[in-house]
């Protein structure tokens, strides 16, 4: 053979082996495009949610007290510029820390450190005097802020002082009737030299000290008393009828409690008295009061009741019994007008009017959130959200939230979760994302809900579609792999022949 014809017989198969190449990556082309479709049809088939931050973790409080006391200034700078971090969530943490300290510390050793730190402040009358077991009569000046000018990182006294003033800070900054309690505690417990310190901090938590410092009033210790006393009539809350008169409902409640645990006479008519308050959580905690208050509060019971109903009790009533049967009064007598609204949206369910229904529904939960009859909601809400699924999902989903908030065990309960969970599918289904996971829980819910088993058997049919396809395009991938081969094949051998 020539060298001419050899070249050409290369050149031939030089562009077989590039048509055999182009039309196998055309293939593979068209090949990855449905299969990548199947691909993305299934994000999400089995869905998971994965935790977001939860934010900084909570202060450490042994590890802050040690920065607190460090022998490094900047760490003790550090530990005090955090405590605008603390939360209510490190109540406990510190509560445990100050009872640890209370069976070690020094109370004389204490006094010493104070007085020199007040000393070292410059006030100059003080400059020779002894040390005081009540800390001194100085009321300008932040102790903590005096304690840390002074350091003395090496003497355990200083640490036990710095560390119990600084743990009251924390306290002091979280703010609640909790951390107020815990504060109020360090008097008693460390004894004169803080009774100053305790009264400044108590007097910055305001009216949320209130009810610890009517508990405190009541207390053993006769100083203990006097000192929870002259607190109230500086906050201007000694009396029942001051005390209450507060916008803040938690506080309220804290206070009716805390005249129950005392067994305050005093105050029963006044707890009675928000007995039948249209504030849900103080009724509530008006009538925790009142079972705390027991037979000391029996005489207004029954003062209460005369006056209601228009007659005296029974002779042979207990106070429980008084107690109940004036709450079942005061309720009658302030959810009558609840009551209208149940009837007659039990009236319109009957007649099937849905729309009536559901706005009188809502009327009664926006009056009387724990209504005692609410269950019988629950299946008007699932009913009204059904031909809603398709055309308003948001409003259906909410119909069906209502229904489990007011019946959420009873006997159409896993009805309303399954829909719930279907219209969550659906909405997800709506961006693109297919969780089958959901369809099936929805069919564990409830095996009857026809919907789920109607997307179930379509998603699973479009899934055989995509595996039937897949399958198709494998086998046409072999039979041009095959025939490719097959030319390169003829192409090898007819090369050898022409060599020969």
């Amino acid at each position: 053979m020539s060298k001419s014809r050899a070249r050409v017989a290369v050149g031939r198969r030089r562009g077989v082996l590039r048509r055999a190449s182009l039309a196998l990556a055309s293939f593979a082309w068209v090949l990855a495009g449905p299969l990548a479709g199947t691909g993305r049809a299934h994000v999400g088939a089995e869905s998971s949610t994965s935790a977001g931050p939860f934010g900084a973790p909570a202060l450490d409080i042994a590890t802050w007290m040690t920065t607190l006391t460090a022998a490094d200034p900047t760490s003790r700078e550090s530990a005090i510029s955090l405590i605008p971090t603390a939360n209510p969530a490190m109540i406990a943490a510190i509560a445990r820390r100050l009872r640890d300290l209370e069976p070690s510390v020094n109370r004389d050793g204490m006094a010493v450190v104070l007085a020199r730190a007040r000393r070292a402040g410059g006030r100059g009358d003080e400059q020779t005097a002894p040390p005081r077991r009540d800390g001194g009569a100085d009321k300008t000046v932040d102790w903590l802020e005096r304690v840390m000018a002074a350091p003395d990182p090496d003497q355990r006294d200083w640490r036990d002082l710095a560390s119990i003033l600084g743990l009251s800070r924390l306290l002091v900054h979280i703010g609640t009737t909790e951390a107020a309690r815990e504060v109020a505690a360090i008097y008693p417990r460390f004894g004169e030299l803080f009774r100053i310190d305790v009264e400044r901090q108590m007097l910055a938590f305001g009216e949320r000290a209130v009810p610890v410092l009517i508990e405190q009033k009541r207390g053993e210790s006769k100083e203990v008393r006097a000192f929870a006393l002259a607190l109230l009539e500086m906050l201007g809350k000694s009396l029942p009828g001051e005390a209450v008169q507060t916008a803040d409902n938690g506080v309220l409640g804290d206070v009716l409690r805390a005249y129950g645990r005392v067994r305050d006479r005093d105050a029963a008519s006044v707890i009675v008295a928000f007995a039948n308050s249209d504030r849900a959580a103080v009724r509530e905690a008006a009538r925790d009061a009142v079972a705390l208050l027991g037979e000391a509060g029996g005489a207004q019971l029954r003062e209460s009741y005369e006056n209601l109903i228009g007659q005296k009790s029974p002779p042979d009533w207990g106070w429980e019994k008084v107690a109940g049967e004036l709450f079942r009064a005061y309720d009658r007598s302030r959810l009558a007008e609840v009551y209208v609204l149940m009837d007659e949206g039990l009236a319109a369910y009957a007649r099937h009017d849905l729309d009536a229904t559901v706005s009188a529904f809502d009327r009664v939960l926006a009056r009387a959130p724990t209504f005692e009859h609410r269950q019988e909601m629950a299946p008007a809400y699932i009913d009204a959200a059904r031909p809603l699924a398709r055309t308003d999902r948001p409003r259906a989903l909410s119909l069906l939230r209502r229904a489990l908030h007011v019946d959420p065990s009873g006997p159409r309960a896993r009805e309303a979760s399954s829909q719930i969970v279907f219209l969550e599918a659906l909405d997800l289904a709506s961006r693109g994302i297919v969780d089958q996971g959901a369809y099936r829980r929805a069919l564990e819910l409830n095996p009857d809900n026809a919907e789920a088993k109607e997307e179930m058997v379509r998603i699973e049919g479009a899934s055989k579609a995509r595996g039937a396809t897949f399958v198709r395009y494998v086998l046409l991938a072999a039979m041009v792999m095959s025939a490719i081969v097959g030319v390169l094949l003829v192409l090898f051998w007819r090369g050898r022949r022409s060599r020969r």
